[in-house]
């Protein structure tokens, strides 16, 4: 079983599905242009990344939570 998920995008849905991956034991580090959705996931013992990059690197998987294809693309093309 994965272990360490990442997650790109700590809004509402984002949030939610970091929440209950901690409370499934998992270790999750996230990216989110939103500093203060970040330092609210280490709050809840995740860990937060600076960039989508750096989260792709620490992880074995990453879980993308964004608004539409546009903000994908940009995150995947880097």
């Amino acid at each position: 079983m994965t272990k360490r998920i990442g997650l790109v995008g700590l809004g509402l849905v984002g949030t939610a599905i970091a929440e209950s991956l901690l409370a499934q034991q998992f270790d999750v580090t996230g990216f989110d242009t939103d500093e203060q959705r970040c330092r609210n996931l280490e709050e809840s013992g995740g860990e937060s990344a600076t960039s989508p990059a750096e989260v792709a690197d620490s992880v074995e998987c990453v879980i993308l939570s964004l608004p539409d294809t546009h903000v994908v693309l940009q995150v995947v093309e880097g």
